[in-house]
Formats: C-alpha cells, sequence, structure tokens
C-alpha cells in the first residue's frame, strides 16, 4: 500500500501541442515529476502456485481497512474508489482510494 506524502501540481508537467506535432514535452525533466517522499505499507500475495490465499486476502483486508478508518478519524474524507486488474503473464490488481482533507 502506498501513499504520496508529496504534492505534485500537474501544471508543471503539462505542455500545449500546436497542429499536433509540435510540443514543449522535451523541455520537461522526467525526474522532476517522480515523488520522492511516500509511505509504504506491506501487503501480502494473495494468490502462488497453490491458489488463491485466503488468509492473505483477510490479512489485506484488515491492513487497508485499519488505514482507511485512520484517515477517517484523521478529518480525511473518503472521496472515491477506482479499481483495475492487468492480467497478462502475472496479474497486478490496484485499487486507487481518493481522499480529500
Amino acid at each position: 500500500m502506498i501513499e504520496v506524502t508529496s504534492i505534485r501540481n500537474s501544471e508543471d508537467f503539462t505542455t500545449t501541442r500546436t497542429e499536433g506535432k509540435d510540443t514543449k514535452q522535451k523541455d520537461i525533466n522526467r525526474s522532476d515529476a517522480k515523488v520522492d517522499n511516500l509511505q509504504e505499507t506491506k501487503l501480502l500475495n494473495i494468490v502462488n502456485a497453490g491458489g488463491v490465499q485466503y488468509r492473505n486476502v483477510a490479512s489485506n483486508d484488515a491492513i487497508v481497512a485499519s488505514r482507511v478508518a485512520e484517515l477517517l478519524t484523521e478529518g480525511w474524507e473518503l472521496k472515491s474508489v477506482v479499481s483495475s486488474m492487468e492480467n497478462k503473464s502475472t496479474s497486478f490488481q490496484m485499487t486507487r482510494y481518493i481522499f480529500i482533507q
């Protein structure tokens, strides 16, 4: 679980194209867009060669629910939840919890 603790302004990384070709994107340094300050909480793999690990699913749910409860107690408001799943050679699931204060 990753929480971004620094702020980025999208306007600092946005340019306008003219005639669909000319762009100033080369003037923007990608390394400036990277976030260095974040918090990371360990979650468990929910699938392995033996199949779905329900104990890990339950553990992850408890960890995420705990953090969501903490944020709500701190005065944050849960604005949106967005889930996605990527399934190629391995599965990758991501759920974004959008909070506002």
